[in-house]
């Protein structure tokens, strides 16, 4: 596969990060030259490009926390101590002034982390539903497969996994 020029690799830097997701910007910010007209045409161009997708690909790809990752995150926020949460208001003496505890990232933590071990009754799924999609997504990962072979490359389930979780990211959950 081609390798991207030094401007094609800072234009895909710039497009997943600071430009986040603006071609036209991410043009602008790796140093492409013209009218928005003309670096909106170059943005789409790099898009098309295979070796430009497959770059983006492997950067968001290495940038994104993983499932496990999250979970260890939203743990830390919800077994923290209460006093990491206190916000204190001092004068120009440094006197405290008032104090207010602000629980609001603790909680969502709590929350978000009660959803995935199934604590709330309206977010369970029966087991009939889980194992229906999961077989929904065996299917899929397997045409995958298939889909890869008939046309001579070789394709691994984790590989078939992976591709399928960019346009189906909760494929995941189902079969990891």
């Amino acid at each position: 596969m081609k390798q991207p020029t030094l401007l094609q690799r800072l234009w895909a830097e710039a497009y997943i990060g600071k430009a986040n997701g603006d071609g036209v910007e991410a043009a602008r910010i790796a140093g492409y030259k013209g009218s928005p007209h003309v670096l909106a045409q170059i943005a789409y161009e790099n898009l098309k490009k295979p070796h430009i997708k497959a770059l983006i690909s492997v950067r968001v790809e290495e940038a994104a926390m993983s499932a496990n990752e999250v979970l260890k995150e939203l743990t830390k926020v919800a077994k923290a101590d209460w006093q990491e949460f206190l916000q204190v208001r001092r004068n120009k003496k440094g006197e405290v002034v008032d104090a207010t505890i602000v629980l609001r990232d603790k909680i969502r933590a709590l929350e978000l982390m009660g959803k995935y071990h199934g604590l709330f009754q309206e977010n369970r799924e029966n087991d009939a539903d889980r194992e229906r999609k999961r077989q929904q997504y065996e299917r899929a990962v397997a045409e995958f497969i298939k889909s890869k072979e008939g046309k001579g490359e070789a394709c691994s389930r984790e590989q078939a996994i992976s591709t399928l979780a960019r346009i189906e990211p909760e494929i995941k959950e189902y079969l990891n």
